[in-house]
């Protein structure tokens, strides 16, 4: 989603996405960056990649309810370093990404990065 310009084509996409499902037991994994987390990307000077994100949600959950997919902001979003956020993955911890030492409630502020399930 990071590279999708704006609300409407996000909204659209996952409008289509969820009229497309086969079946009331589809489901949807997507990466979400915070809107802080895409500013910072748009200013980096170290990764023309990151340069290029223009859409992030800091409530991913509204996002996918409003188009007709089931989320819940407690059960469904989780953030980089979240416990849950491994999905059977190693999961680096924060500390590793941060040499200052982060804790979670930092990692999550500063990497914005969320991890989203959804049902049809």
């Amino acid at each position: 989603t990071y590279y999708l310009g704006s609300d409407d084509i996000v909204s659209d996409l996952l409008s289509k996405m969820r009229q497309l499902s086969l079946h009331q037991h589809s489901s949807l994994i997507m990466s979400v960056a915070t809107k802080a987390s895409v500013e910072r990307a748009q200013a980096s000077t170290k990764s023309p990649l990151m340069k290029s994100w223009k859409w992030g949600s800091d409530n991913p959950a509204q996002c996918l309810t409003e188009n007709g997919w089931t989320c819940c902001e407690l059960e469904n979003v989780v953030f980089l370093g979240d416990e849950k956020s491994s999905y059977g993955r190693w999961n680096p911890p924060l500390q590793s990404l941060d040499s200052g030492g982060s804790d979670v409630e930092l990692g999550r502020k500063k990497y914005g990065i969320m991890y989203v399930t959804a049902r049809y």
